[in-house]
Parts: C-alpha cells; sequence; structure tokens
C-alpha cells in the first residue's frame, strides 16, 4: 500500500502485486475480527489471539502482557511459546514462565523495555532477544534463545485502547525485516486485539456489577425477611429463632446461632440454632445445643472467644471450632464436629442494647484457603446483630413490662383483699369493746350499778385491750404509710436494749395471758446492752416481732436472746409456732404479702392472719437502722427471726432522713 501511495509507479504488475497483498491483509484482519467477535471471555480472547490468531500475520511465539495500572505491574496472561523452548528458559530462570512479569518498583525490572512501550504508547522492534527479556535472561541464554527459536526481530507493540494502555503483544518476526505493510498490519491486529479485550473487560466489570447488584438484592432481602419476621413475635426465645430462619445459607454460611446473656447470672447460654442436618449432626455429639453454658464468672471460661466478644463488645473471628466449645466441650467431641462440620471460620458479633449486652450472634463458615470474611459480608453480618439486637431489646422490655404489669395486677388484687382483711381486723376490736360496754350498760340499766366488780374489771380490761389493739392496727397502717412513701424520720441516740424488750413484754402481756399453754423467757446474759438507734422505732420492730410470734404459737416456747458480735448487737426470737413454708419466707417483708396456711391435724393450730403490714414496716425499719436480718424456719416446727443493731460507742445523736422504696 505504501508503495502504490508513497511513489509514482507505471509498471502494472507492480500495482498489482501490491493491491493483491492489501487485499490478503484485509481479509486476513477481517478473518480475525470474525473469530474476535462476541467472544466476552477474558481468557478465551487471550488464548484464541496467542494460539490461533496471531499465526495469521505472522507472529511467531506470541504472548501477552497485561498492565496493572494500580500496582505498576505488567503480568504475562497468555503465549504459545513451543514446549522445546520453554522448558529451556524456565530453567534458565527458574521458576514457571507464567509467574513472572515486570514490577516497576524493582530496580532492574523497572528498567524493562516493556516499561518504555507502556509510557511511550509506541511499538518496539529490534533484533536483540536479551533487550526484550531483561533482566530474566542474561545475555548468553538470550542469544542462544534467539538462535534456537530462528528469530529475527523482537516485537513489541501496545495494546491501546481510548489513549489509554491495557498491555503489550510481543512475539517474534523470522524475516530480516519489517515492511510498512507489516508493520501497519500488526497495528491493526493490536487495534482489534484491544478491542477484543476492553470489551472482555467490560463484560467482566458489568458481570461484576450485577453480581454484585444480586448480592446487594439477596442482602437486602434477607434484611427484609429477618426484620418483619422478628416483628411478628415478642417472645425473646421465638424472635431469636425466627431471626435465625430468616438468615440465609449459602455454600459459604453453614449455620447459625444465637446466644442469650443472663446479667445476673452472668452466664452465656444458646437460645437458638440453624435447623440443618449439620446442626441436628452436630447435637449428635455434643448433645442438646440449650446444655451449652458459658460462666464468664469463671476463671477458666476466660479464655473462651465468645467471653471476649462479651467483655469487650466488639466482632471476633476465629478459625477454629474449639477456640468457640473450649473449655465447656471435651476435645474429643470437638475433634468430632470439626470432621463432620468442616468448619474453618467463626464470626461472632455481640448483641447490644445501650452499650450492654444482650447475647452474642455466631456465623459458622466454610472459606476457601487463606481467604477472609469480606468487607460486604462483614458489614451484613453486622447488620444483622444490629437488628437482631433492636428486636431483642424489644422483645424484652416487653416480657419485663408484662411481668410488671402482671405484679402491679396482683399488688392491686391483693390490696383489694387487704380493704376486707383491713375491715375485719379494724372491726373487730371496736366490736369487742361495743359488747363490752352494751353489757356494762345492761347490767347497770337494772338497778343503776354493778355489783360484780370482778365482771366490771374484766369487761374494762377488754375494752382497754382491744382499744390498744385497735391503736396499734391504725399506727401500723400509718406507719407503713410513711415508709412506702419515703419520709422516713429518725432520731438516732443511746437507746437501753434491755427496756426496750421488757416494754415490748409488758405490751404483749394480755396476748400472752390468754395462752396459758404458751411461756415467753427473756434471756438477759448482760443487762447492760445500749444500742444507738431510733427510741420509738426500735419498740416498733420488736413489738411487731415478738406480737407475730405470739400470735402464731398457740404452746409452747417462745425465747427472746441477745448476742454481742462485734460492733453489733443481735437481737433473736424464737418460737415453737407453725413455721413458714420455705418458698414464702423470702417473700416475708413484702408489702400486704401473707403466708400460705398451713395444713395441721391440731384442731387448736392457728392460721397466718393479719395485714402483711407488720413486717412490711419493721424489716425496712432494720434496713434503715443500719441492721441486718435473718429468717430461718421448719414448717410445723417453728421460726427463728434475728435482726441486729449498731452498738452505742459514744456517737452523737443526731436526726436522718429515710428513703426506702417498697
Amino acid at each position: 500500500m505504501f508503495r502504490l501511495f508513497g511513489s509514482k509507479r507505471d509498471n502494472y504488475d507492480s500495482v498489482q502485486k501490491d493491491l493483491e497483498e492489501i487485499n490478503l491483509r484485509l481479509e486476513i484482519l477481517t478473518e480475525v475480527n470474525k473469530e474476535l467477535v462476541g467472544i466476552i471471555n477474558k481468557q478465551r480472547v487471550f488464548d484464541l489471539i496467542t494460539k490461533r490468531l496471531a499465526k495469521k500475520v505472522k507472529m511467531n511465539f506470541p504472548s501477552i502482557w497485561i498492565y496493572d495500572e494500580k500496582e505498576d505491574m505488567i503480568k504475562l496472561e497468555s503465549h504459545s511459546i513451543p514446549k522445546r523452548i520453554q522448558v529451556l528458559a524456565e530453567r534458565a530462570i527458574g521458576k514457571p514462565l507464567t509467574s513472572i512479569g515486570f514490577d516497576r518498583k524493582d530496580p532492574r525490572q523497572g528498567k524493562s523495555v516493556y516499561f518504555k512501550v507502556i509510557d511511550s504508547g509506541k511499538p518496539y522492534f529490534n533484533d536483540d532477544l536479551y533487550t526484550h527479556t531483561y533482566p530474566y535472561f542474561n545475555n548468553r541464554i538470550a542469544k542462544a534463545l534467539q538462535s534456537i527459536s530462528g528469530m529475527k526481530l523482537a516485537i513489541s507493540i501496545p495494546i491501546i485502547v481510548e489513549d489509554k494502555v491495557l498491555g503489550i503483544l510481543s512475539a517474534i518476526w523470522k524475516e530480516n525485516s519489517l515492511s510498512k505493510a507489516d508493520e501497519l498490519t500488526l497495528n491493526s491486529f493490536a487495534d482489534q486485539i484491544a478491542i477484543a479485550i476492553y470489551n472482555a473487560n467490560l463484560y467482566d466489570k458489568v458481570q461484576k456489577q450485577l453480581q454484585e447488584l444480586a448480592s446487594k438484592n439477596l442482602r437486602l432481602e434477607s434484611l427484609y425477611n429477618l426484620t418483619s419476621t422478628v416483628s411478628q413475635t415478642l417472645n425473646p426465645e421465638k424472635v431469636l429463632q425466627a431471626a435465625v430462619n430468616a438468615i440465609p445459607l449459602d455454600n459459604e454460611l453453614l449455620g447459625v446461632a444465637v446466644l442469650l446473656y443472663e446479667t445476673e447470672t452472668k452466664k452465656l447460654s444458646i437460645k437458638a440454632t440453624t435447623q440443618s442436618e449439620l446442626a441436628r449432626k452436630a447435637e449428635e455429639i455434643v448433645g442438646e445445643f440449650s446444655n451449652y453454658e458459658l460462666d464468664l464468672s469463671n476463671p477458666t471460661h476466660r479464655s473462651n472467644i465468645l467471653f471476649q466478644t462479651i467483655r469487650e463488645g466488639t466482632p471476633k473471628e476465629a478459625s477454629s471450632i474449639s477456640d468457640l466449645l473450649s473449655p465447656i466441650v471435651p476435645k474429643s467431641q470437638i475433634d468430632g464436629l470439626n470432621r463432620i462440620l468442616r468448619i474453618n471460620h467463626i464470626a461472632m458479633y455481640p448483641l447490644l442494647a445501650r452499650g450492654e449486652p444482650l447475647g452474642a450472634i455466631v456465623f459458622f463458615l466454610k472459606l476457601n484457603q487463606d481467604e477472609k470474611i469480606n468487607g460486604e459480608k462483614q458489614q451484613l453480618y453486622l447488620t444483622y446483630s444490629s437488628q437482631l439486637s433492636i428486636a431483642l431489646e424489644n422483645a424484652l422490655l416487653f416480657t419485663k413490662s408484662q411481668e410488671i404489669s402482671n405484679y402491679l395486677r396482683e399488688a392491686r388484687q391483693r390490696e383489694r383483699d387487704m380493704v376486707d382483711v383491713m375491715g375485719h381486723e379494724l372491726r373487730t376490736p371496736i366490736t369487742i369493746v361495743r359488747n363490752a360496754l352494751m353489757s356494762m350498760i345492761k347490767d347497770y340499766s337494772k338497778d343503776g350499778k354493778i355489783e360484780d366488780q370482778e365482771k366490771l374489771g374484766r369487761y374494762l380490761d377488754m375494752a382497754i385491750e382491744s382499744t390498744k389493739r385497735e391503736i396499734r392496727l391504725i399506727e401500723t397502717l400509718l406507719s407503713a404509710t410513711k415508709v412506702d412513701g419515703n419520709r422516713v424520720q429518725l432520731d438516732l441516740t443511746k437507746v437501753d436494749l434491755t427496756d426496750v424488750i421488757n416494754d415490748s413484754l409488758e405490751a404483749n402481756k394480755g396476748a400472752i395471758k390468754d395462752k396459758p399453754r404458751l411461756k415467753v423467757q427473756f434471756h438477759q446474759p448482760d443487762p447492760n446492752i445500749f444500742i444507738y438507734t431510733d427510741r420509738v422505732r426500735i419498740q416498733e420492730i420488736i413489738d411487731n416481732i415478738l406480737s407475730n410470734a405470739i400470735k402464731y404459737t398457740s404452746s409452747g416456747e417462745i425465747e427472746i436472746t441477745t448476742k454481742v458480735t462485734g460492733r453489733e448487737v443481735w437481737i433473736r426470737v424464737k418460737d415453737t409456732g407453725i413455721g413458714i413454708n420455705k418458698e414464702d419466707i423470702e417473700k416475708l417483708g413484702h408489702k400486704f404479702f401473707r403466708a400460705k396456711a398451713l395444713l395441721s391435724d391440731n384442731p387448736g393450730a392457728v392460721q397466718p392472719s393479719g395485714t402483711g403490714l407488720g413486717l412490711f414496716v419493721s424489716f425496712n425499719l432494720i434496713k434503715l437502722l443500719n441492721g441486718s436480718k435473718k429468717i430461718t424456719s421448719v414448717p410445723g416446727k417453728g421460726s427463728v427471726f434475728s435482726f441486729s443493731q449498731p452498738l452505742y460507742n459514744k456517737q452523737k445523736n443526731k436526726r436522718i432522713e429515710g428513703s426506702i422504696v417498697s
């Protein structure tokens, strides 16, 4: 072509020959173009060029090198070098040809001719193979390979699209020179290659974007399923199982487990797991997952990675299932699990609410060797944990609100019941007073006087005791109201404990007298015990405890003792009464609580009655007066109520205000 248009020739045969050569090259390029059209797999494009198409344009031993702009490296992607020459070349460089490349950061590799081609965007031809293979071959090896291959020229042509160099097409030329027509053909061939590679890159990019979109759609769908599923229930354990069921499994994610953290016990236990064949086989080895329990207060459990996840509140990863199960599950069972599950990666994410741990979600994975969880998956798992944290917190709050609602409902019912009880309790003493007065009036109305003085005294005693009882009931109610309203005022001073106990015995003398088979004793090892407390309130406490002992002991003995221990004194009231059920002991002192009745074959046995306010007041006051309490009881045999008070040690008198929550 260049001869045709570059010089004036009149020789028809010569012109005809040039036209035939041009047509031949056009046919070759057209054929190349047809074979490349429609091929979108990059590796197929590379192999088609080096294995078939390069020969059509007289290129021998072609190879394609791709330029990585980010890494600034040139990497060999495909070649068609004969096996014999390939073996010699690999022996010379000591590694496979497919592993070689040129890194600009390397002082020697950075001098490669290929970087000159990349930087200039222009072809490079010469008759020296050494300059094209430096620094991998020395001059001697390059000469030998040049001779064996029959090379006359080494060719390196840039592969360019939109002024961007994608790589290099290199080959050897077995003719002594490269005509302008050959050069034009090779450049056109390189352009076709560039378009094919560009299209393949574009296809890969589109495919990658489609995969990312599909992955994002899957993640959005799974998040939607998770959110919609867990919102259908407010039962915490159902929320956890629903969440696990909503997370899709794949070739990488084999299973999921969720653990719940109990703040009071500091224990972490499995509440939900993937329902699959793998999970079933795992349970056959280690037993039910619900038995798995990690104790965060146990020092031997601190090596467990879940312990660290909960303590630090940050995601953790492990490559061995033993990091998750040890030391809870024996090593022999863990080895069995590894053989069946083939899990090689575990990701743990804490479930948090306002910075406090609720539990953890664990993802069991099977990754390729040296593979890690990619950033998108990590973000997805983090989103799962966040969504589940919100749902779990809502469920726990709802459960707590239900418990409070039930408690308040029961409390309102107890208070309604107590209105009836209080009505009875307050009416009984007044009725006794009324009956005594009416009897006196009846006797007086006969002759204007009462002859039987003993009878008169009995009526008056009945009226006085009933009035005292009425006053005590009203005082108890007022005290309960004050304590419940957080308005308790106390005057701490020096108090003679013996006087307090004797006053209580005197106040309860009538009740003791009514039970002839009951004996009350006060053992006084030291008559000079002084405590630092409120005189009125300590009297109220002892009166309540002693009156209860008398009320619930029909016969036998009540024993009052005191014992100094260190800087405090313990007051102990022991009776041989009906006793208290074990489940009721913890509830004693709750407002309006009354212990359950105890079955007894004794027709004279007493049963629990009263308002339940006396111990409520007493126990709160003991605490406010810097004391402690102990209660032991055996149903049918009696109870022991003990409480402590600080000893007086020259403390100054002072007034304090208490704040007590009932």
